[in-house]
């Protein structure tokens, strides 16, 4: 296992070829050699994190130290087709892009748990309920018919069933779920300012 970060940076470079030290490594099991390599190149990788991970350390960091641990075990897939500068250059960028892609994954991931979780009349009652200004409340109820305040108040604020609310008030459930999603849409027109 390579050294840590930090001993990366204590470490002079040596002027050895890249090529050689990747021998070394490879076919010797130096590690001092492969430090010596990765302390070369740290400043340039870390650079390049920088712009790719918008200045983020706790990612840079992360990421610094996956390609680190990936280098460690797959150096030996390098090809001298190219400089080992334009191969480790391409392999961290494309770490840094995997880790993004990785995070934006995640991301949606939660989101969609979250979305899953939250049936749209819970969404609507924490709005209804996060609002700050009781007067905003207030003026929106007075626009409501009784019966319009009676069906939000039951399921968004009180978390009645449609079955219960249905029957208490003599209607079909078809009738009650309706006149809930007109009603919804009735608010969201009078928070919004178009009904002022």
């Amino acid at each position: 296992m390579p050294a840590t970060v930090r001993s990366f940076e204590e470490i002079p470079t040596e002027q050895t070829s890249d090529e050689s030290l990747i021998s070394r490594y490879l076919d010797e099991g130096d590690e001092r050699a492969f430090i010596s390599l990765m302390s070369r190149h740290l400043p340039r990788i870390r650079r390049l994190l920088f712009g790719v991970l918008n200045a983020n350390r706790d990612d840079m960091q992360d990421v610094e130290q996956e390609i680190l641990a990936s280098l460690c075990r797959n150096l030996v897939r390098f090809r001298s087709a190219s400089s080992f500068e334009t191969y480790l250059y391409r392999f961290a960028r494309n770490k840094a892009i995997d880790h993004i892609r990785k995070q934006v994954r995640q991301r949606r991931l939660v989101e969609a748990i979250g979305a899953r979780s939250k049936s749209p009349e819970e969404v609507h009652a924490e709005q209804v309920r996060s609002r700050d200004g009781r007067a905003e409340i207030a003026f929106v109820m007075s626009r409501l018919s009784e019966e319009e305040r009676t069906i939000v108040t039951m399921k968004d604020i009180e978390g009645v069933p449609i079955g219960e609310i249905a029957e208490a008030l003599g209607l079909p459930e078809g009738t009650v779920k309706s006149r809930l999603h007109r009603t919804r849409r009735k608010i969201s027109a009078l928070i919004g300012g178009e009904s002022r």
